[in-house]
């Protein structure tokens, strides 16, 4: 059983808001910009960042590696399962995504990073990972999963520059809900469905 770790969702937005002023100020700013969140891992945080099939069903988004192993990958060649040597530190992202929707992209990106900044201390030296399903993930791990969700949605869509943004958007605009949405996706490349649930969670739209 592993030690639960417990955050309310203000405690999660604000450990997002520390990872921003420490080495992405300028995304807090009065004009909005998307977080370099591949920065923010790779070169600030040091960690390696690579992209490959991680299933067969493409299901699987990401996986965070907290201890030097091994860890499987989807061959597609000989369509199969097989293990590869991986590094602690080591974030991979299903190469699939990377035809995608860049918001989906960046989002599984702020997510396994997340999983990083907040559970290695649970996971390091276990041998297991952390991986980003599509379907509902394993009830033993929904909470860990909520928590990354939390903190990469924050990283993406600050509230501190969002608010003000929905404000102006709304002035311009009117209460155009979805011409709203599709705006702050363009802005922060992110998806709709991102930007959706930010505003939603914070009282900006039912």
């Amino acid at each position: 059983m592993l030690r639960k770790v417990y955050y309310n969702a203000l405690q999660l937005e604000h450990i997002a808001i520390d990872l921003l002023e420490r080495y992405a100020p300028e995304t807090l700013g009065w004009d909005p910009v998307p977080t370099p969140i591949e920065k923010i891992i790779e070169i600030d945080c040091g960690l390696y960042m690579c992209y490959m099939n991680l299933s067969e069903d493409g299901q699987t988004l990401g996986k965070t590696c907290f201890d030097d192993g091994y860890t499987q990958v989807y061959n597609r060649i000989k369509k199969k399962m097989e293990y590869i040597r991986v590094d602690r530190g080591t974030i991979i992202i299903e190469a699939d995504l990377l035809d995608d929707n860049p918001g989906r992209l960046r989002f599984t990106q702020g997510h396994e990073f997340s999983h990083w900044i907040m559970h290695r201390h649970i996971y390091a030296g276990t041998q297991r990972q952390l991986a980003l399903r599509e379907q509902k993930p394993d009830p033993e791990e929904k909470w860990i999963e909520w928590q990354a969700n939390e903190v990469s949605r924050n990283l993406l869509l600050p509230m501190q520059t969002v608010r003000p943004y929905f404000y102006y958007l709304k002035h311009h605009y009117g209460y155009n809900e979805s011409r709203i949405i599709a705006n702050i996706a363009e802005r922060y490349t992110v998806s709709k469905h991102a930007v959706a649930i930010q505003l939603r969670k914070n009282c900006f739209i039912k």
